[in-house]
């Protein structure tokens, strides 16, 4: 693992200790990251490290939290929300003025989740990089923004990169959900085995034999949960449970009206399957899922990434919770 690597899975650990701490603890924990030489390395001494910057927008007398510079000139602005707090319109919206106040290219919101800002082409890119470990987002958000090697571009062509490959995994995902898996996986035993023999093989390991053949949904059974209650990460209210067979969204949880053109197509088929499950975009009893990801997308109505947008209070991604079970 990189030095950057190791110094990001220190800052989660960090972070999740001050899950429900207040502002000040979060300003003086990212002070702290800013101005340590193992990590950013800025100086307070010399002022490279300014915190509460005094700022006037129009008539209105402002403070960024965080303002990191190089002698005299403005590198990024940095503002802090406490860790237990989604994004928030108004947080973009405060940042990105004062971005344009300083005349900064670049800018950091960090709430419970690494946002970073960038002015690119007239318009404004937004990279979203989750506290958890190994997150390779998270270990070059170090490198870049460390001193001596920050660069305005150098971090736009990052955001933009980032978001790019997003994009395509995004993409690849929705094609690889349109393909008939099942019906590869018979063409290529045909060449030894028969179709019969086949078919029950498949059965017994739950593929689907023919378009038409479907598997009965399994009955949920909360008593196998296997962990604590995962809160969705996005404005929504949704909660969920692992438990033996999948991932249960618990009932009351709200589902975001309509669906985006990157929602996979067996997001599309739960959603009408679930139809009248869906009272005024509240479920109205519980549902099992495959995975946190199926259930992530049925919430979201988009290609979503249950690992990122699954929370326990102790900041958990279903994948760390199996793994700390193991």
């Amino acid at each position: 693992m990189s030095i950057e690597g190791e110094a990001w899975n220190s800052i989660v650990e960090q972070v999740r200790s001050l899950k429900s701490k207040e502002e000040q603890a979060v300003q003086n924990m990212w002070e702290n990251f800013f101005t340590d030489g193992s990590l950013f390395g800025y100086s307070r001494v010399f002022k490279e490290m300014i915190p509460q910057y005094s700022l006037q927008i129009g008539v209105t007398k402002v403070k960024a939290d965080i303002l990191l510079r190089k002698g005299s000139e403005n590198l990024f602005v940095v503002e802090l929300k406490r860790f237990d707090h989604s994004l928030a319109e108004k947080n973009e919206q405060q940042l990105t003025s004062y971005m344009l106040c300083l005349k900064l290219s670049v800018g950091v919101l960090i709430c419970n989740k690494i946002y970073i800002y960038v002015f690119s082409g007239g318009k404004t890119e937004r990279l979203e990089i989750p506290f958890v470990k190994d997150d390779l987002n998270g270990a070059n958000f170090i490198s870049l923004l460390k001193k001596g090697n920050f660069s305005p571009d150098k971090v736009m062509e990052f955001v933009v990169a980032a978001n790019e490959r997003k994009a395509r995994i995004a993409e690849i995902e929705d094609v690889l959900q349109k393909l008939d898996v099942a019906a590869l996986i018979k063409e290529y035993l045909m060449k030894q085995y028969a179709e019969d023999e086949i078919g029950e093989a498949m059965r017994k390991r739950g593929y689907p034999v023919s378009a038409s053949e479907e598997k009965p949904a399994p009955a949920v059974n909360k008593k196998a949960a296997s962990g604590p209650v995962f809160h969705y990460g996005g404005s929504l209210k949704a909660k969920g449970i692992l438990t033996d067979e999948g991932f249960v969204l618990l009932k009351g949880s709200e589902i975001k009206a309509g669906l985006q053109n990157s929602a996979p197509g067996y997001t599309v088929q739960d959603r009408e399957k679930y139809a009248n499950m869906i009272v005024d975009g509240v479920t109205a009893e519980d549902i099992l899922f495959s995975s946190s990801s199926a259930a992530a997308n049925f919430v979201g109505g988009s290609s979503l990434s249950g690992n990122r947008m699954w929370r326990t209070d102790k900041d958990e991604a279903p994948k760390d919770f199996k793994k700390s079970r193991e």
